[in-house]
């Protein structure tokens, strides 16, 4: 495998006593050897520190989800979260701390959501952070579509989150690489599949290095297939590709 950093930063809700409340009323913000967490307005985020081997991928990012539990909460790990009216009365509960990102394919910026006009409703992501001085980062975006985001889709449940944010592509460029911000949190909760993703990422490094997308007949399906939530389409064309000798994306 090519030899890079990787980190995430992931959100989710809390529960203390079985009811959803806000991060913003109830967590202080940490910082340890394995990362931090706060605050992401009504959500919990944490942020582990960027490493190069996939035990310590899970050792920090346990570490600080156990400390929040620890606290006496229960983690929500859904892509979408409905918040109660009582969990809205912090004075920053509509404030979104949010800078706009961008598509990977046509690096425009896109837009944020107006929490004014979501009823309490809040996304939830997982975003990959990639620690690589040598990367293309868009074409590197577009292959962790093809190894990560179709792949997840299948096994992520129908919800509203990529009316939010979170479309196919969606990235950040950053000094030391790039931040891929498509996945939902479904992906944390689970070893098998932080497993997936870590591999995943490693794949979308490596071909971004040898293959431009732009030179692959029909690559619109793989955003058309994540922006649509169309499980069949990513599958169809998880298959196409690995029929073309693209890669293997399974």
């Amino acid at each position: 495998m090519t030899t890079i950093t990787i980190g995430h930063d992931s959100e989710f809700g809390l529960k203390h006593n079985g009811v959803l409340v806000s991060a913003l009323d109830h967590i202080k913000e940490y910082e340890g050897g394995a990362g931090r967490y706060f605050p992401d307005n009504l959500n919990c985020e944490i942020a582990i520190n960027p490493v190069d081997n996939l035990k310590d991928f899970h050792t920090y990012t346990d570490d600080l989800l156990d400390r929040i539990r620890l606290q006496g909460f229960d983690l929500v790990l859904e892509p979408t979260i409905k918040y109660p009216d009582e969990a809205m009365t912090h004075p920053l509960a509509y404030i979104s701390g949010c800078n706009p990102d961008f598509s990977g394919y046509t690096e425009q910026k896109n837009k944020s959501p107006d929490f004014e006009t979501m009823d309490g409703t809040r996304s939830a992501g997982g975003h990959i952070h990639v620690g690589d001085d040598s990367l293309d980062v868009m074409n590197w975006i577009r292959w962790m579509d093809v190894f990560v985001g179709m792949p997840l889709l299948i096994k992520e449940p129908p919800n509203e989150r990529r009316k939010l944010y979170g479309g196919a592509g969606a990235m950040r460029p950053k000094p030391y690489g790039g931040e891929y911000r498509t996945l939902s949190n479904i992906w944390i909760s689970s070893p098998k599949m932080r497993d997936f993703v870590w591999e995943g990422t490693h794949k979308a490094v490596e071909m971004s290095k040898k293959m431009d997308t732009k030179d692959i007949e029909e690559w619109t399906d793989v955003p058309k297939s994540i922006d649509t939530h169309d499980v069949g389409l990513a599958q169809k064309t998880i298959d196409r590709l690995y029929l073309l000798g693209v890669t293997n994306v399974s």
